[in-house]
């Protein structure tokens, strides 16, 4: 009897934490997290497997994927899926994909009968963020994930409620569908890792140490990255675009500073819009959706807020690249005004990207050079075989 936990997330519920102290577990009493290639996130495989457009989509454009090798990784990807779980002792499976939200009705079909024909039961998990709390956690991540400039709007950003998880309803079966409210109050031992873990059956061991992943920026980190996302070069393209983005975000996480907050005006206007979507998620979950917005200071109005950044900001964060990678960044390049000029931050912050390309890059070029001289070594001994 195999069994199929699907996670959906949704975005913002602590779905990197589950998917990484899982990872660290290993297989719990007959259970066992799906990967593939060490990844315990299997949103990029099933994107490639389901989603018909998955060239357009924004991880694997930032990689540079063609729609041919797409295609090919999907088919290696699915071969591999089934025979890992085909070949495994274990009963009990989860995957994990928060952005399994985002995908169309059509695309979640495909997947259920993919599964229909690996597992004999499949259920559905997902947590519900409250919507205020979804919609900083949600701009925050756009900056961090950004590809253009000037397109990270806090309004631009959809709450969906209805969207995102009536179709599971649809496609799975309603009473197959667990959605519990993002609340870490009330979960079990205030952990999200050991209140999902307790929702599907797991039994963590005794000595199991939950490691907490917080990704969250200061009010003034994520003013800095906003500045280098709309006066900087981009995102970029290619093989190593997002360690470097990730390896800065590091660094900027690591900034204390206030809490990112919306202004009450802000806030009920994000209240008021949503109105209808937030009263249906409510009944289908059986518990309100309401937030303690009290004691709002040192809030944003709009996005341009953000960009009030001072020189203090600026010494904070060559402090924490510093201290991350032992290079000092020099005084011409911290901006020294207040309000700082913003394409001055922008150009420190790509001078800091720049230092870490040239540390990923020679570890990439070694491994290439090795896999290249391994090849040639075998192919030399295949010849001299034919001879």
């Amino acid at each position: 009897m195999k069994r199929c936990w699907l996670h959906i997330g949704m975005h913002k519920t602590g779905s990197s934490s589950i998917q990484q102290n899982l990872a660290r577990a290993g297989k719990l009493y007959d259970w066992e997290l799906l990967s593939i290639n060490k990844r315990p996130n299997m949103g990029p495989v099933l994107h490639a497997m389901f989603n018909p457009n998955s060239h357009e989509w924004h991880w694997f454009k930032k990689k540079g994927y063609s729609v041919e090798r797409l295609l090919k990784k999907a088919d290696e990807w699915r071969q591999k899926f089934a025979a890992d779980v085909h070949n495994s002792n274990t009963s009990n499976f989860i995957i994990s994909a928060e952005t399994l939200s985002t995908f169309e009705k059509g695309s979640l079909i495909q997947l259920k009968c993919f599964l229909e024909s690996i597992f004999d039961e499949i259920c559905v998990i997902g947590y519900v963020r409250p919507p205020v709390a979804f919609k900083i956690s949600m701009f925050q991540e756009r900056i961090k994930q950004s590809a253009k400039k000037n397109i990270i709007t806090i309004k631009g950003i959809n709450i969906d409620y209805r969207i995102k998880f009536e179709k599971f309803d649809e496609v799975f079966g309603k009473e197959r569908v667990l959605l519990k409210k993002f609340d870490p109050q009330n979960f079990f031992d205030r952990c999200i890792v050991k209140d999902f873990c307790k929702e599907v059956g797991i039994q963590l061991s005794e000595n199991f140490s939950v490691i907490r992943v917080n990704e969250r920026l200061s009010k003034e980190a994520c003013g800095l990255l906003y500045a280098y996302r709309q006066f900087g070069p981009g995102y970029g393209v290619g093989r190593n675009v997002i360690k470097e983005n990730i390896q800065l975000i590091r660094v900027l996480q690591k900034m204390k500073g206030s809490e990112l907050k919306f202004s009450a005006s802000l806030v009920g206007e994000i209240l008021e819009e949503n109105q209808m979507d937030i009263a249906w998620m409510e009944e289908r979950l059986g518990v309100s959706l309401m937030e303690n917005l009290d004691a709002i200071e040192n809030v944003i109005h709009e996005e341009k807020d953000l960009l009030e950044i001072t020189h203090r900001d600026c010494e904070a964060f060559a402090k924490c690249f510093q201290d991350a990678y032992k290079v000092k960044i020099s005084s011409e390049l911290v901006p020294q005004s207040n309000p700082v000029e913003l394409v001055q931050v922008a150009e420190m912050l790509e001078f800091c990207r720049q230092i870490i390309r040239s540390k990923i890059k020679p570890k990439n070029r070694l491994i290439g050079i090795i896999l290249r001289r391994v090849g040639q070594f075998f192919t030399k001994k295949k010849e001299r075989c034919l001879v």
